[in-house]
């Protein structure tokens, strides 16, 4: 650091705004590049927890996309579920409770999110439709290592995109799905 430092004093000749410009340029070029490591290290770990995620939960998303694309009561259901969550989003407290310092435990929160998940994937199992998700004691006779890794890639490359991509995707489509021909006002008007 010192000679780099040393250098960049002696190019800027003794002038101490030259100094100061090439300073504030070394300094924005070395951070460029820890942000540029730190991206691609980080991009790594959320990809590697997501694989755990989907492995050890047996999301396979291409199983998933083969069940809702030949079955339509269970893709209505879902689209349901998913309408209800784009009007009814997670809850966060309010400006009065946030003034008079009312703050939730994060653990009650969690728990309360997980309980509304399980609810939701309850719902959805009790249409009596046979999907499952996560691991069963005994692998059937027809699974097939490789397109699982395939679902298994495909839903951890989903899941490391994070929640704020998924949940403006999910609100676009929604959008788009509610939109239409809108009907002719009363009147001719």
């Amino acid at each position: 650091m010192k000679q780099s430092l040393t250098a960049l004093l002696e190019e800027g000749q003794q002038d101490i705004a030259k100094f100061e410009a090439s300073l504030e340029g070394w300094f924005n070029n070395q951070m460029d590049r820890v942000r540029g490591w730190y991206k691609r290290k980080v991009q790594v770990v959320v990809f590697a927890v997501s694989m755990l995620v989907a492995v050890g939960s047996n999301a396979d998303s291409i199983v998933i996309a083969r069940t809702l694309s030949s079955n339509v009561v269970l893709r209505a259901a879902l689209v349901e579920q998913a309408q209800d969550i784009v009007k009814r989003p997670l809850d966060k407290p309010s400006p009065a409770d946030q003034a008079k310092g009312a703050t939730s435990n994060p653990s009650e929160e969690i728990q309360s999110r997980l309980s509304a998940v399980e609810r939701g994937i309850e719902k959805v199992q009790g249409l009596g439709l046979a999907v499952s998700f996560g691991w069963v004691r005994d692998i059937p006779s027809d699974f097939h290592w490789p397109e699982a890794i395939a679902g298994w890639l495909v839903t951890a490359f989903a899941i490391s995109l994070g929640a704020p991509f998924w949940f403006d995707m999910l609100s676009k489509i929604m959008s788009i799905r509610a939109s239409g021909k809108t009907p002719a006002e009363p009147g001719g008007a």
